[in-house]
């Protein structure tokens, strides 16, 4: 995935995203339910919009590294469970990491 600058803050396109996590269900239909599900917000989580293919018009969906984090988080696909792993794993102290106790 290749993040992409917009007014400042670092986006990640959607499309990729679902593609990286290998989720099954069509894109549309995966991030239309993601974003109602977890309640995020246009113009602040993400900006949609509809491009020309040559056929019919295609949704693309830029969003916040927040964002991208959380979906990839909440998939239960191979990929999504290794980034929730992660994710869990950094916000751990680094003594902890090491056995030792973590004071204060």
């Amino acid at each position: 995935m290749i993040p992409q600058d917009r007014d400042g803050v670092t986006m990640i396109d959607a499309r990729q995203l679902h593609a990286w996590l290998k989720v099954s269900t069509r894109f549309n239909d995966w991030i239309d339910r993601r974003i109602a599900e977890y309640g995020f917000e246009a113009e602040a989580d993400f900006y949609s919009w509809l491009s020309k293919t040559g056929g019919r018009p295609r949704r693309d969906v830029l969003c916040t590294v927040d964002m991208a984090k959380e979906l990839s988080m909440v998939e239960r696909t191979e990929r999504g469970v290794t980034a929730e792993a992660q994710e869990t794993g950094s916000r751990i102290s680094p003594h902890s990491r090491r056995g030792r106790p973590v004071v204060g």
